[in-house]
């Protein structure tokens, strides 16, 4: 394949291939792409073109629709305003396939497809400031219209405009077809190439007849870059701790957007495995601006070792550049002289220097009390005990008497205590109580949204749950469980913040809250 493509770009660019005159460019075109579709088709090339995943975009675009001239509404002058349909394609195109990326006859590889209406007459200027991809467009794997659409490398964007004139009298009629190439979106493996060429506001007239006539219209479009963040590595910087065999590793980390960043977390790595700490969380970064991300962590007792460093591992960012996130550098290391070889921690433990939130339970309370937790209970239920056995051996010689007396009530008592007990039991079986949980951030970074949840005893399909929309450093918030049914006996609540582990905390150990509560 490489060998054919040498080829057709040796042929293209021979002197004596530069044709002149707009009729024999256009046949010449059309003869390529013919030649090409058929080649193609020999060698076995795949019918569709697969589009990529977003996570490994490299850059993200809009293109803005500013204006469409008529010059020709195909209507006459007494048939007042033509009426006409847009259909714009943008084109996620194989670098081995020229624009404007056809196939067998079919267009392949369209990201996004969008149609707009308008009405106009000959010599009018329609403004339409239509931004692609809107909500509606036809749309392959884009994460959102407002994220606009995205290069990946070994792909070009082909923007095609087609338009049409709706007759109800006689057939629809062509205007002509406009192709242009966003030529930055060409990328390999060291990323954006292609001088922004294709990046910009252009004015291009359509054409028809295979191109060797001018359309009825003229287009004018911008293709942007969309506002987002893209954070990356710039360096990482190790130096030694006072009296410690251990490193201070830190990754100096750059916001190259103007568009602010919001909390990412910085996955460091030493020969791939943990560092110690090694997940420090950067709470937002602003456009250009840099930060560092540190750990105090054991290195491997060896010559050299790989200092690796994943930003926004897992995703979370939505970046211009989602695939320049990983760095590697060599460390030069000290090598084992004697005693156990010391290697980081598969278990990442939080000794980071960057604010994390840390999210705890304060408090549950039923019907506004709040009952013993498991530990209290346990020391109350001793307690009680020891008190009990200290009043038997005060009131053991009024044992007689007491018994005497207590033997002429017990049996007027007897019948009113069963039918209390059942009322008791029935009472405690569609009793439903109000259960309060107080969670409380006490970390020093901001907690994003987060669950917390309610769990009743060990019943499967009891639990309940309620989500919190962020959460700042040293604020409380009181969650109100309501109808939640105990039924009879002492159980168990257990109440979780973070229950689906979203939040990075300093300390994840201290999540959970248990109290006993009966009927």
């Amino acid at each position: 394949m490489k060998h054919i493509q040498a080829a057709m770009r040796r042929t293209i660019s021979r002197p004596g291939h530069l044709l002149t005159g707009t009729s024999l460019r256009g046949r010449l075109a059309l003869a390529l792409t013919l030649a090409l579709t058929t080649l193609w088709a020999a060698i076995g090339v795949p019918a569709s073109v697969s589009l990529g995943a977003s996570s490994d975009a490299v850059a993200r675009y809009q293109l803005i629709i500013k204006e469409v001239l008529i010059h020709d509404d195909r209507d006459g002058g007494l048939a007042g305003q033509g009426e006409m349909g847009l259909t714009v394609q943008v084109i996620h195109c194989p670098d081995w396939l020229p624009s404007p990326c056809f196939y067998e006859g079919k267009q392949v590889g369209a990201q996004v497809t969008a149609k707009h209406s308008l009405k106009g007459n000959s010599g009018d200027t329609v403004t339409l400031n239509r931004v692609v991809p809107s909500a509606g467009d036809e749309a392959a794997g884009l994460d959102a219209p407002e994220l606009g659409f995205y290069a990946i490398a070994g792909y070009h964007h082909v923007i095609r405009f087609d338009m049409t004139e709706y007759d109800d009298v006689s057939n629809n009629e062509g205007m002509g077809w406009v192709v242009h190439d966003v030529e930055s979106s060409k990328v390999g493996p060291g990323g954006i190439v292609g001088g922004g060429a294709g990046i910009g506001t252009f004015t291009l007239r359509s054409l028809t007849n295979q191109g060797t006539k001018a359309g009825d219209y003229t287009v004018t479009f911008e293709v942007r870059q969309v506002d987002v963040p893209d954070v990356r590595t710039a360096r990482v910087e190790v130096s030694d701790l006072p009296n410690s065999t251990k490193k201070h590793v830190c990754a100096v980390v750059q916001n190259i957007r103007d568009t602010p960043a919001g909390p990412f977390q910085v996955y460091i790595l030493l020969n791939g495995s943990d560092s110690e700490g090694g997940k420090p969380v950067i709470p937002a970064l602003g456009g250009g601006a840099v930060a560092s991300a540190c750990v105090d962590t054991a290195v491997p007792t060896v010559p050299e070792y790989d200092i690796s460093v994943l930003l926004d591992y897992p995703r979370r960012l939505v970046e211009f550049n989602e695939t320049n996130n990983t760095f590697t550098v060599k460390q030069k290391g000290t090598p084992k002289t004697a005693g156990p070889e010391v290697t980081p921690s598969s278990t990442p433990i939080s000794t980071s220097t960057t604010a994390q939130a840390d999210l705890t339970v304060t408090a549950v309370k039923v019907n506004g009390q709040e009952p013993n937790n498991k530990e209290e209970a346990k020391e109350d239920k001793e307690e009680s005990k020891d008190t009990k056995d200290s009043k038997e051996n005060k009131v053991g010689k009024n044992d007689s008497k007491n018994d005497r007396e207590s033997s002429d009530s017990k049996n007027d008592k007897g019948s009113k205590e069963n039918k209390d007990e059942k009322a008791d039991k029935n009472d405690c079986k569609d009793a439903k109580y109000t259960v309060l949980v107080t969670v409380k951030n006490e970390g020093a970074a901001s907690a994003e949204t987060f669950v917390v949840r309610l769990a009743v005893g060990g019943r499967s399909g009891d639990d309940l749950e309620q989500t919190v929309k962020g959460l700042e450093a040293g604020k409380e918030r009181e969650l109100k469980f309501e109808n939640v049914r105990l039924g009879e006996g002492e159980h168990t609540l257990k109440a979780t913040a973070d229950a689906n582990d979203a939040v990075d905390e300093s300390d994840e150990e201290n999540n959970e809250r248990d109290v006993t509560a009966g009927c």
